[in-house]
């Protein structure tokens, strides 16, 4: 979803226990939809000093689509009006350059 990839891009990490895209809200056992019911977004991951984005991705990843809001409902949030244009947390910047740096190194090797 929209808000799984604002998670990531604002976190600078995946959303799952395994920190891949595969896994996200998934269970184990094939239980799709408890997994999404029962599965909490790692908040603590999430940059504490972004709390207005956090609010906007807590509304974008509500579990039943018919809540989530609809995208020109979304472009209303009061984040994407922002003057600010603070730098992303160094730790979310890692991470958003150490997933590029490992996609990289992956397709070079397919490509060997």
């Amino acid at each position: 979803s929209l808000g799984i990839t604002f998670f990531q891009l604002l976190s600078g990490r995946v959303p799952s226990s395994h920190g891949t895209i595969r896994g996200v809200l998934q269970a184990a056992d094939g239980d799709w939809a408890g997994a999404a019911r029962n599965t909490p977004l790692p908040w603590d991951e999430f940059p504490a000093e972004m709390s207005a984005g956090r609010q906007l991705v807590e509304c974008m990843t509500i579990r039943s689509r018919e809540r989530r809001p609809k995208p020109s409902q979304a472009l209303s949030h009061p984040w994407f009006a922002s003057k600010s244009d603070a730098d992303l947390p160094v730790a979310s910047l890692k991470g958003l350059v150490g997933a590029a740096a490992m996609q990289d190194a992956r397709h070079e090797l397919q490509q060997q």
